[in-house]
């Protein structure tokens, strides 16, 4: 799955952005990748193994580098 669906097989330039989270930490983490392909993948982990946990993503550019915010 990471290597055929959240980036892209082959030899481009892969650029991987940080990810804030409101309120402190989560148990989900995220990984923003912006793809040779020119396509944005994002790719959620919840690291709690009894819960499911509820996120909210937005991506701003508006202020310098791109962030994710989840």
């Amino acid at each position: 799955m990471l290597t055929q669906n959240w980036s892209v097989p082959g030899d481009g330039v892969h650029a991987l952005y940080p990810a804030l989270f409101a309120g402190g930490p989560s148990w989900v983490s995220a990984y923003p990748l912006a793809r040779p392909d020119g396509a944005w993948s994002l790719l959620l982990v919840n690291r709690d193994f009894t819960n499911a946990h509820s996120v909210r993503v937005q991506f701003n550019t508006t202020a310098g580098p791109a962030w994710f915010f989840q």
